[in-house]
């Protein structure tokens, strides 16, 4: 079945789906974020910020105020539930387009597409544990706290592994014969 949609995944495809994606990222990171940031008493979206320990999750919820939680978590089921999905779409469609021009790389095919869904669903399961450590404010739930730290981690592996993947594959390609080792 991989086979049969990585024959029909277009290369318009593959760069409207990066144009949309793009264009949802900017925005969630140009304007809306900022916008969202100056009415949470300067606490950023909690999307936005790479590394944090469990315990400023509960510091943005306070300053978030009740009002800045509800639209938070409205953000995150709308807004924020679309990026990942246009981020899975635009990986698994740009791995198969890909990977069906290049031959010999097949092998990779399984792989990069469920690293594709993988990382479309880490960013859903952090976006819901940040629903629930909103939604339970102001009783403070570590468990939730340290669960979406690990899924934010998990999110941005997957993503590094995707690039190394593609990364290592291509090194492998642009190599002049002479220069590959001998295994």
């Amino acid at each position: 079945m991989i086979d049969k949609i990585a024959d029909r995944i277009s290369k318009r495809y593959v760069l409207v789906s990066l144009t949309l994606l793009l264009a949802l990222g900017l925005f969630m990171m140009g304007v809306y974020a900022p916008w969202f940031s100056a009415r949470a008493g300067g606490q950023p979206y909690m999307e936005t910020k790479l590394g944090y320990l469990p315990g400023d999750l509960f510091e943005m919820a306070e300053a978030y105020e009740t009002e800045r939680r509800t639209l938070y978590i409205r953000t995150s089921l709308t807004l924020d539930f679309l990026i990942p999905l246009m981020a899975g779409n635009f990986l698994i469609a740009f791995s198969l387009y890909l990977l069906n021009k290049l031959p010999g790389r097949e092998k990779w095919r399984k792989p990069l597409v469920v690293l594709g869904v993988l990382t479309a669903l880490s960013d859903w399961m952090e976006n819901a544990l940040m629903i629930g450590l909103l939604s339970m404010y102001p009783k403070h739930v570590m468990a939730l706290a340290i669960a979406a730290r690990v899924m934010t981690s998990v999110k941005y592996l997957l993503m590094l592994t995707f690039i190394i993947i593609f990364v290592e594959e291509f090194w492998t390609i642009k190599k002049p014969a002479g220069r590959q080792k001998n295994t």
